[in-house]
Order: structure tokens, then C-alpha cells, then sequence
């Protein structure tokens, strides 16, 4: 509690990341393509951890709401207020392989030119090419940047399509007690000061419930996703 010194007990400034360990056999999976005629498949497709920071500090009117998804192909940005962007991640130019095959001299040029490319794409075009994404509702209607009600409408919206046609809404029960695990390990982790193991059985049943991971794909990405994962 660094600001509000008022007798207070819930913390103004929160810093949290979350490790969650994917298997291939997991929904979301995702498999990389070679880089390289070199690299195994099967080795380069093992199971990874997603690392997801979370915070919640003091700040002003300067920041909206957002969260952010970087990968190595780009980053997402979703906000509330200024709608959703696709950040691509710019290409270095040159070729690595060029590189272990030229001249002590000319690998030099090659190696510098590509690390100068990347270091001025970082700094320079990944930040300024965001491509706006339109957001859909489960309905199909479009979500215009315009505040929190745009927002509160489309999860309105959907809830009362399900209520009237029987459907299930993406944000079900098990991702209501999937969020408070995970906020309830956050608070022990804070009291604590310690690392926090959340044993996945905790929202597990003995009879069926609702999928807490509903992706939704393009036509043509769904056949591709089943064609890498097979």
C-alpha cells in the first residue's frame, strides 16, 4: 500500500505472473512451422509454459484499461476504450543461413545487417503498424471502441441469446471458478510472499460441465489447426 495510506487493507499496486504449463494435447496449443531444414518438428513442438504478467498500479486518466499478447509472429492489444489492434511483427532482413556459409568478412556484414534490422523494426515499425481488429459478440454484431457500456452490452447481449435459446455463455460457471483459483492464489501468493502451486483438480468433476476454452476460428485456420495438430 503505497499511496492510499488510510487504514486500508487491499493493496493499491499489484504485480503477478502466472506460469501455466501446454501440452500438445491441449486446446490452444499452438505448433510452429520449421524456421530451418535442421530443426525437428516433433523437437521444436514440445510442450511450453505461457508466462502471463498481471498488474494493477496506481495510475491516471493517461492509460485505458488493456491487456497485451505478445508472440513471436506479433502482439495484440485490447482495450476497452480505443477498440483492439494487431501489431505484425516486422521481418529481419537477411538470411542466418548466408551467414555460416560466407567469408569471415562477409558473415560480419550479413550478421550486422540482420541484428540492425531487427533492432530498427523493434523500435520503429512494430509500434506504429497497428491494424485495427473488428470484434464480434456471439450474434455477430460489430464492437465499436466508444467506452465500458460497448463492452457491458456485448456480454449482455450474448447472456440473454443463451437465456432465450438455450446456449452457453463463453464466460460459464468453470471459467467463473478458473478466475477465482487463480485470484484467491494470487492473495496467498501476496500474504505469503511465496510462489503459489494451483492444482488444476480444483476444477475438475466427476460429471460434465461446461468447456471453460470455446476458440472460435476462421473456416480455413480451423482445417489448418487440424491438419498440424494431426
Amino acid at each position: 500500500i503505497d499511496y492510499w495510506k488510510d487504514g486500508r487493507e487491499v493493496n493499491d499496486n499489484i504485480a503477478m505472473i502466472y506460469e501455466y504449463d501446454v501440452d500438445r494435447d491441449d486446446d490452444g496449443f499452438e505448433m510452429i512451422p520449421p524456421r530451418d531444414e535442421r530443426q525437428k518438428r516433433s523437437q521444436i513442438n514440445r510442450g511450453y509454459t505461457v508466462r502471463m504478467t498481471y498488474s494493477s498500479i496506481c495510475a491516471n486518466g493517461r492509460r485505458d484499461y488493456n491487456e497485451l499478447f505478445q508472440g513471436d509472429r506479433g502482439s495484440i492489444l485490447v482495450t476497452e476504450q480505443k477498440g483492439c489492434a494487431v501489431f505484425p511483427e516486422p521481418a529481419a532482413k537477411g538470411d542466418w543461413n548466408k551467414v555460416e556459409e560466407a567469408t569471415a568478412d562477409d558473415a560480419q556484414k550479413e550478421a550486422e545487417g540482420i541484428v540492425a534490422g531487427i533492432s530498427r523494426n523493434y523500435k520503429d515499425e512494430a509500434y506504429h503498424t497497428g491494424v485495427p481488429i473488428e470484434v464480434l459478440n456471439d450474434l455477430g454484431e460489430s464492437f465499436a471502441a466508444g467506452g465500458v457500456r460497448s463492452v457491458d452490452r456485448m456480454q449482455f447481449t450474448s447472456f440473454a441469446n443463451d437465456i432465450r435459446t438455450g446456449g452457453t455463455p463463453k464466460a460459464n460457471e468453470i471459467v467463473g471458478l478458473m478466475t477465482a483459483i487463480a485470484g484467491f492464489s494470487a492473495v496467498k501468493a501476496m500474504e505469503t510472499g511465496s510462489t503459489v502451486d494451483i492444482d488444476p483438480a480444483l476444477a475438475e468433476f466427476d460429471f460434465e460441465t461446461p468447456d471453460p476454452f470455446r476458440f472460435d476460428f476462421f473456416e480455413e485456420d480451423k482445417t489448418n489447426a487440424k491438419e498440424e495438430k494431426a
